[in-house]
């Protein structure tokens, strides 16, 4: 049993939040996305909020692993009888409170909404009411379901992370590490950052070993797997590891920076993968670690051609 709140809720509310995308796509209920995007949604069973619009859904991407679950749960609610956007915000508000307590303010310039966040964990609720939504006329004209308008918008971040396996437990135990990674995150904010669908292959739920290998990188055991955290624990095959990328901005609107990369192709999938290894505010910043860490991987390293920062 996850002791996250909105995990937790999601177990309560039936939602199969655990289950993979090929799963749910195997339960045959895909329906067009009524806001007229023409993506393919994903029916996913559960109902965490009362008025539903259409099921919670998901929509897939080309190189998501479809053996893991989506982290994205979608929906649209509205209060019967009451005929406002405001109005739904508040039904749907009072259902998520009885779960999750106290939400903080979420609005934006033309909208209102409330957020819970919990870890990697999120739901927010999003409206448009009248008259800040005087320019979204013309999106609307898109929307296949003009009921939206007076519905809430409901985003689920289920913060889903594979667990370690008993041999990979034990190499987060045994960590040795190799490289310290400059500047990615700060500390505090390692493993509550939600994860990356297109790179959940290679994340891990964090032991409480993994903490003191925030910033670093290393290599299992038998050298098969790589291993390091910045925003998630990470563990990437090494024969997965094409090259490290740094890619670098001169300063312009901004200061300028440099971000170095792990650059991997999934076996799985065939898909190349992307996930950032470390940050400097510096143009030049990393043009000698992006090297120093390519020779450790055995592995080439690209240093991009410098941008302009816009």
């Amino acid at each position: 049993m996850s002791e996250n709140p909105v995990q937790q809720m999601l177990d309560r509310c039936g939602v199969p939040w655990r289950s993979s995308q090929e799963f749910l796509r195997a339960g045959g209920r895909a329906f067009a996305d009524p806001t007229g995007t023409g993506l393919e949604m994903i029916a996913v069973d559960g109902q965490p909020v009362t008025g539903l619009l259409h099921p919670l859904h998901f929509a897939s991407a080309p190189d998501d692993d479809p053996a893991l679950p989506p982290l994205l749960l979608c929906g649209y609610a509205v209060k019967a009888g009451d005929g406002s956007a405001l109005g739904s915000l508040a039904a749907a508000t009072a259902d998520l409170s009885e779960h999750l307590g106290a939400p903080e303010p979420f609005d934006g310039a033309n909208t209102r909404g409330w957020r819970w966040a919990h870890g990697p964990s999120s739901v927010e609720l999003i409206c448009f009411p009248p008259p800040l939504d005087a320019d979204m006329a013309e999106t609307r004209q898109g929307w296949e379901d003009d009921r939206l308008a007076d519905a809430t918008w409901l985003n689920i971040e289920t913060g889903y992370r594979p667990a370690l396996d008993p041999a990979e437990a034990a190499d987060v135990e045994a960590f040795v590490p190799a490289h310290d990674l400059p500047n990615i995150i700060p500390p505090e904010e390692a493993f509550t950052s939600r994860p990356q669908q297109h790179v959940l292959e290679y994340v891990r739920e964090p032991s409480a070993a993994a903490a003191r290998m925030t910033g670093r990188i290393g290599r299992s055991r038998d050298g098969g797997t790589i291993l390091f955290v910045t925003d998630q624990l990470y563990l990437v095959p090494a024969g997965e590891v094409l090259q490290i990328r740094v890619d670098r901005v001169r300063p312009g609107r901004g200061s300028g920076f440099a971000v170095a990369s792990l650059v991997c192709r999934s076996r799985r999938l065939g898909a190349e993968k992307t996930i950032s290894l470390a940050y400097c505010g510096a143009t030049d910043g990393l043009d000698a670690f992006g090297p120093r860490v390519a020779v450790w991987l055995g592995c080439p390293c690209e240093l991009r051609p410098c941008e302009a920062d816009y």
